[in-house]
């Protein structure tokens, strides 16, 4: 098993129009019903809600392009994996890459670190990494 330790994670999301002269913790549980008023109370009052990356009180109002921001502790499942192969390629940035079936090709949903993109930029130094093509068993 491939598994990558849990680490803090900003989920940002920008003004929406709709939350025009609600307060955060309003918005927090009308839009986002997945806590209690009191679990969001407590994580804005804590910091883990922050507007424009400062830590605000739960009855502030969010205004035009204004970015609440929740710092997350995020556990990404493991994949069964071995490490990517990277094969010998002629052609100038271009990187041929072996990867095993079960290791997702870049972030997208459950998976941020866990994926060859990921695993490239971290073990290999590679970052900034467009894929451009897969040949899946199919083609």
């Amino acid at each position: 098993y491939r598994v990558v330790a849990p680490y803090r994670f900003p989920i940002c999301t920008y003004f929406k129009e709709r939350w025009r002269g609600r307060c955060l913790v309003d918005i927090l549980t009308g839009d986002f019903p997945y806590y209690t008023k009191d679990w969001y109370t407590k994580a804005i009052n804590q910091g883990r809600i922050t507007v424009n990356g400062a830590v605000v009180k739960p009855d502030s109002c969010m205004t035009d392009s204004d970015v609440m921001t929740h710092m997350v502790h995020k556990h990404e499942p493991p994949v069964l994996a071995t490490e990517p192969i990277i094969l010998p390629c002629e052609i100038p940035g271009i990187t041929a890459v072996c990867k095993p079936s079960t290791l997702p090709v870049h972030p997208g949903g459950r998976y941020r670190r866990n994926t060859l993109t990921g695993v490239l930029a971290k073990q290999y130094g590679m970052t900034d990494l467009k894929p451009i093509h897969r040949l899946d068993r199919l083609t």
